[in-house]
């Protein structure tokens, strides 16, 4: 099923008011008078619509809907990366890939310390239509490393990847679970013992090669999602 997205909807709409770029999204879909989509809030609201097309006016008329219980909390903390696109691309991934929150970190190592919010949520969107997620991530703003860390102490489970930590496995904490990414060039050696100093933090070998950290972001998680059913 395709996905359109339509953070106003709500249970008891029937006819679904989408917005213009919405609807012009519905013609690059190609999808004909009487098609079926999905539209989802991000709130977890999953509505199925029957598409009508009269007179080059599109409406869309809610047949059935169901609500997907908010998953347990999982948050990606990523180094911010110089390079816009590779940026954008890791935002995507994760969307796609069912992280509840995203944190950009400012390490030692970065050099760009900003980015387009606007730019960032129309990336979001577009990887939470493309993959079907019902929850829209959360965003907050770029966080120093040094304060970070503080706030890593009160999730259950951090995991960090190393070539030389262990072999992914199962543990028992599955809500309130960090994923720490570090940005290009890595973390200092002065993080890494900050990282090494948190009593809940698991170190998973994702592989032999050095990663990039869109790469490493979207290995973890894909360890991650082997390991815990969400």
């Amino acid at each position: 099923m395709d996905y359109i997205y339509v953070g106003t909807l709500e249970p008891d709409d029937d006819v679904v008011d989408a917005e213009l770029s919405e609807l012009k999204h519905l013609d690059v879909l190609r999808i004909r008078d009487g098609d079926v989509v999905g539209v989802l809030n991000g709130r977890g609201l999953i509505s199925t619509c029957r598409v009508s097309r009269v007179g080059g006016r599109i409406s869309l008329h809610t047949e059935s809907r169901r609500v997907v219980a908010k998953p347990p909390s999982l948050t990606i903390v990523i180094g911010l990366l110089d390079n816009r696109d590779r940026w954008e691309f890791a935002v995507e991934k994760v969307t796609e890939l069912g992280v509840t929150n995203i944190v950009p970190l400012i390490c030692d190592r970065v050099q760009r310390r900003k980015f387009s919010r606007h730019r960032m949520n129309q990336k979001i969107v577009a990887a939470l239509k493309q993959s079907g997620n019902a929850w829209l991530p959360r965003v907050s703003e770029p966080v120093v490393f040094s304060q970070q860390v503080d706030v890593l102490k009160s999730f259950s489970r951090v995991i960090v990847g190393d070539a030389d930590g262990d072999a992914p496995t199962v543990f028992t904490e599955t809500d309130n679970v960090a994923i720490v990414i570090g940005p290009e060039g890595g973390f200092s050696a002065q993080e890494t013992n900050q990282l090494a100093q948190l009593t809940n933090t698991v170190v998973w070998r994702i592989g032999s090669n050095r990663l990039r950290s869109e790469t490493a972001a979207i290995s973890l998680l894909a360890a991650y999602h082997s390991h815990f059913s969400v």
